[in-house]
């Protein structure tokens, strides 16, 4: 169980990385009417879009994603306060403008999340989260 835990930390990460990055791929095969649709996501937002805060995020979630690869339990703790964070901050957050490819990717990592947080507390995966004194 544990190695299969850590092989979809892995391609959860992977998927992640891919979805974060695919906006600065996306317009070598999209069209200008579709870029211009794309250019709407985030508007009505109530969270301030910076540049900061896109890469401190992702940075969050990658020290995260790692930490889980090696059972750090701030790592299991950090990646549940991330998901609750994310999930609520998406209410706020303005219209989200998707192509099928970046839907597809991300519903892939949304499950590999869910996946994630129910092996880490749920499963025999837990026990290996152990704090050191």
């Amino acid at each position: 169980m544990k190695s299969l835990f850590r092989y979809i930390v892995a391609i959860s990460t992977a998927f992640f990385v891919a979805l974060w990055l695919l906006p600065f791929f996306d317009y070598l095969w999209l069209s200008p009417d579709e870029l211009d649709l794309a250019a709407a996501a985030g508007f009505g937002s109530y969270i301030p879009s910076h540049i900061a805060i896109y890469w401190s995020l992702f940075i969050a979630w990658l020290a995260t994603s790692i930490g889980l690869f090696f059972f750090s339990p701030i790592a299991r703790k950090s990646f549940f306060i991330l998901l609750i964070v994310t999930a609520i901050a998406s209410f706020f957050s303005g219209f989200s403008v998707m192509t099928p490819l970046s839907a597809g990717i991300s519903g892939i990592v949304i499950l590999s999340d869910g996946v994630i947080i129910t092996m880490a507390y749920f499963t025999s995966v837990s026990k290996h989260f152990v704090e050191s004194t």
